[in-house]
């Protein structure tokens, strides 16, 4: 189905009423289970989906066992799997009300960069608990932060991350923190 094409059926979806809506929805939704291919399994069970904190760690934890599938995941639930993403999509969506999931195929190819990378490095909550204590002190200047350390700091920011990578660090944060009396940058 064409862009053009979804675009005009959901703006003349958004010109029905509330009730329309509605009914068209549920349509939608009985005609995706009729279609539904038993090649995507959808589940609703509480053993296969788990909470987990967020769709990178349940896809870390069960990378072994959905190697190869397309998953679709609401937040840190498993809602759909499968070898077809437009089957498992469509059997998520069944299950979602509506509502669009986490669509991913785990693969050792895509997923072994993020994977590898601790969740302290990738949401960074220790760095910018140190730059909201600390930023104040290196105005006009780049930092290069890893954990609560500041590793290197200095004004061109292409020689702080060189001294971090020489300093041993591995993922650093790189942050410039402008002067309180500089004009912000808007663009050309």
């Amino acid at each position: 189905m064409s862009r053009d094409l979804l675009d005009r059926l959901t703006e003349e979806a958004n010109a029905l009423t509330a009730q329309e809506q509605q009914i068209l929805a549920e349509r939608l939704l009985k005609k995706v289970a009729a279609d539904t291919p038993e090649k995507a399994t959808a589940t609703n069970s509480p053993a296969i989906s788990q909470r987990r904190k967020n769709p990178h760690n349940w896809i870390k934890e069960h990378f072994d066992e959905y190697q190869g599938q397309w998953v679709a995941l609401d937040g840190d639930r498993l809602l759909a799997h499968g070898e077809n993403a437009r089957e498992v999509l469509e059997a998520a969506m069944q299950i979602s009300s509506g509502k669009y999931p986490f669509l991913t195929k785990v693969d050792a190819k895509q997923g072994t960069k993020w994977l590898d990378i601790p969740d302290e490095v990738r949401y960074r909550q220790r760095e910018y608990q140190w730059l909201k204590a600390h930023r104040h002190e290196y105005p006009g200047e780049h930092l290069a932060l890893e954990g609560d350390k500041l590793i290197a700091h200095g004004k061109e920011g292409r020689h702080v991350l060189e001294e971090a990578k020489r300093l041993g660090a591995k993922h650093p944060l790189m942050v410039y923190v402008e002067s309180p009396d500089e004009l912000p940058f808007g663009g050309w």
